[in-house]
């Protein structure tokens, strides 16, 4: 009687263990996705931060934003674009 106690004690045992131990392995395996995600988004603000910093860029990334805001509230007979700037 205490043997088949013990025999049923130890598998339903080795069940909990097991399924804990499933539980861990599927956390862990998405907190790796997620911090695999982190990395990626850090490179990427770090790449948007870097070209930021360049003047150029800024100032491209500048015009074509009001390029696109004049677009949006006047008529193309309102503002002309490339428009050829005469010293005087």
């Amino acid at each position: 009687m205490r043997k088949t106690v013990d025999e049923k004690l130890q598998s339903t045992l080795e069940t909990r263990l097991g399924e804990s131990f499933n539980r861990v392995v599927e956390q862990l395996e998405r907190v790796t996705k997620v911090s695999a995600r982190c990395r990626h988004w850090r490179r990427a603000v770090g790449d948007l931060k870097a070209s930021a910093l360049q003047r150029q860029v800024r100032g491209t990334f500048g015009e074509v934003q009001l390029g696109m805001i004049l677009e949006q509230f006047l008529s193309p007979e309102q503002y002309t674009k490339n428009a050829q700037v005469k010293d005087e």
